[in-house]
């Protein structure tokens, strides 16, 4: 009679099998060791396949897989390295003018005055008391107008004949040292993270040249005064802070000039390892 079921071994896994085959064959004592014993150890042993079963006791990662690991892995050491070398900087940029810390002197009119000769022209070099214009003053009287300071004539913005109110901006003077020297007005809400000390970078129309911050005033200038120092066009509505700049190297006088001034400079992973 026959009866059905599952045998008891037919749940067991290869390797239990396996592990089965050497136990049988580990416990046959040397005086079984018959032809016929060792010819069923042979066929035994024969029909184990031990790659299958290592195979199936380790899993196996697709090529595909390694690939994908790999390149997560490249992704990851490329952003470790973009991290640790790249670095984060925070600036201020406000444009300024090439001129001595006391700025662009200006030379005008206290009272009307028609224009008669202009004894200077632009880029010569004057000293303090020399004239620089002559006209007549109201009543006829001869008016002169000298130098209130050494430098070099900037800008001449008048021209004989001409009939000039008082208060009128006749010429431009730059104090010595306007060459290497950048005045720059920084607007007050965006001047507080700026010290003596820090870098900045100077860029003109045909030079870019690197320089130190030298000086910040403690009171803010109004912006019509610190307009009249650098003969820029400024937002009336703020008020600006005073930063001298020493350059490193000699710049043009005068020049209209685009300041970046570093305010710190930090690479992501020194961040990340301050704040841990």
């Amino acid at each position: 009679m026959s009866i059905s079921g599952s045998s008891p071994d037919s749940g067991r896994r290869r390797s239990d099998v396996l592990d089965a085959i050497f136990e049988a064959v580990e416990d046959q004592s040397a005086d079984e060791s018959s032809p016929t014993t060792h010819l069923f150890r042979a066929k035994a042993l024969a029909q184990v396949d031990i790659p299958k079963q290592i195979d199936n006791l380790l899993p196996i990662t697709s090529p595909k897989i390694w690939l994908a690991i790999v390149g997560v892995a490249g992704v990851l050491a490329a952003a470790i390295i973009y991290a640790a070398g790249t670095p984060q900087v925070t600036s201020v940029t406000a444009t300024g003018r090439a001129v001595a810390e006391s700025g662009v002197v200006t030379v005008g009119t206290l009272g009307e005055l028609v224009l008669n000769r202009i004894e200077v022209t632009e880029g010569i070099e004057v000293r303090q008391g020399e004239l620089l214009v002559e006209g007549t003053g109201a009543g006829g009287a001869t008016v002169t107008l000298t130098a209130p300071a050494d430098g070099t004539i900037w800008q001449i913005l008048a021209s004989p004949g001409q009939v000039l109110a008082g208060g009128t901006s006749v010429l431009t003077i730059l104090p010595p040292g306007s060459d290497t020297h950048v005045f720059v007005p920084v607007p007050q809400a965006a001047s507080g993270g700026l010290q003596v000390g820090q870098s900045s970078q100077i860029f003109g129309a045909d030079f870019a040249v690197s320089g130190t911050v030298s000086a910040i005033s403690e009171t803010p200038l109004p912006s019509d005064r610190a307009a009249t120092l650098t003969s820029l066009t400024l937002n009336p509505a703020d008020t600006y802070i005073y930063v001298s700049i020493s350059t490193d190297e000699a710049i043009t006088p005068g020049a209209q000039v685009t300041i970046e001034i570093i305010e710190s400079e930090s690479t992501l992973l020194r961040d990340l390892v301050n704040v841990g």
